[in-house]
């Protein structure tokens, strides 16, 4: 009785409603406006629903010390050698993209949402993605490139290995 009353917290309601519009973001979002619509809009998806996340995190949790342990350490050592390594590169939006990686571990760590409720998403997207891909294929669904299914990407690769996660969550 406690275990399904944890479970149904704002956070974890939170934390599921941020995951689904994380996965939605990184694996829809495109636009023909942009130049390179397949990749730079779901970056920017993946940048702002993570840190919309630990806005909205950290402004409702509760007063409770924060988890750590020896492997998150480690990681987010890791993740700051990449941050250090990003800064002297000339692309330097990799360096948001390694503070946003880190966050989501972060976020992760400390109010991870109920696994059933990840699997659905995932499984769900990724139904929908090859539900997409069927519709370019019959030609309901016009593309133009040299592919005949490419999904919401640029070619078939990021397309088949959405589909491909799809199976361990089925």
């Amino acid at each position: 009785m406690s275990r399904a009353k944890s479970l149904n917290t704002p956070q974890n309601t939170i934390s599921i409603i941020a995951f689904a519009l994380l996965v939605i973001s990184t694996m829809f979002l495109s636009v023909d406006y942009f130049m390179d619509r397949h990749f730079l809009l779901k970056n920017y998806g993946f940048v702002t629903v993570t840190l919309l996340w630990s806005i909205v995190f950290f402004f409702i949790r509760q007063k409770k010390s924060l988890f750590v342990n020896p492997i998150s350490i480690a990681f987010y050592l890791f993740i700051f050698y990449f941050f250090v390594r990003s800064l002297s590169s000339p692309y330097h939006i990799q360096s948001i993209y390694t503070i946003c990686t880190g966050l989501l571990f972060f976020l992760f760590l400390q109010n991870k949402p109920p696994t059933r409720a990840i699997d659905f998403i995932i499984a769900g997207t990724c139904i929908l993605q090859t539900l997409y891909g069927l519709l370019q294929y019959i030609g309901i669904i016009q593309i133009s490139g040299y592919f005949p299914i490419i999904g919401t990407f640029d070619n078939p690769a990021g397309f088949s290995a959405s589909i491909a996660v799809c199976y361990p969550f089925l």
